[in-house]
């Protein structure tokens, strides 16, 4: 069992994912042998109502190390601690033969962009001038945002810019300035540790 499996929302969060999660494992932890799968639920509503099919769909995975459940929290108003534990719960419940970390994105996964936005000019030029001056963890439209500083008539796709924009984010500085962006880089970690000591331990742990 080598792979750490994403599962995630949507078909752009399926490809950005795994992306970022390799690049914490290389650029965090020198971790290399590890693969990263991602399954999307399609669609929040999906993951929730399903969780548990999906995880003993993945109980199945010969390949399967760990798992990393991942979702937006959708609105400030939202509590993204109380989001995990309803997860959590439900993964501990099953006994499963691997690791599960969950991790809540505040707001959205495009919210993490908007504290890298130099850095993803150098792609976009046309955020090179550009400054997000709010509280991206606040910031649950990201995406019309984003769009709205493209070139002009340029839709932002997420199976496009999610991949190519995660390609860019400064790890380091991103989990300076969010705190759900360090509980990604703890969740892998977390798996990792869990991995190498055959631990199987759901994070955060239901109270």
């Amino acid at each position: 069992m080598n792979t750490l499996y994403c599962l995630v929302e949507g078909a752009g969060d399926a490809d950005a994912f795994p992306l970022l999660v390799r690049r914490i494992l290389h650029e965090q932890f020198s971790r290399y042998e590890l693969q990263v799968k991602a399954w999307s639920t399609n669609g929040r509503d999906n993951l929730f109502k399903d969780i548990h099919r999906y995880l003993e769909l993945l109980r199945r995975a010969p390949d399967c190390a760990g798992v990393i459940i991942a979702t937006d929290l959708e609105k400030a108003t939202d509590c993204p601690v109380e989001i995990a534990y309803i997860l959590s719960e439900q993964a501990k419940i099953l006994r499963l033969p691997f690791p599960v970390a969950v991790v809540i994105v505040v707001c959205e996964y495009e919210s993490w962009f908007l504290y890298n936005l130099s850095a993803i000019a150098e792609r976009y030029p046309s955020l090179t001038a550009t400054t997000y001056t709010g509280d991206p963890a606040l910031k649950c439209n990201a995406k019309e945002w984003i769009e709205d500083h493209l070139p002009k008539g340029t839709k932002y796709r997420e199976t496009e810019h999610q991949v190519s924009m995660t390609a860019k984010i400064d790890l380091k500085h991103t989990a300076e300035q969010s705190r759900s962006f360090r509980r990604m880089i703890r969740a892998v970690e977390f798996l990792v540790q869990q991995i190498d000591t055959g631990a199987l331990t759901v994070s955060p742990s239901p109270p």
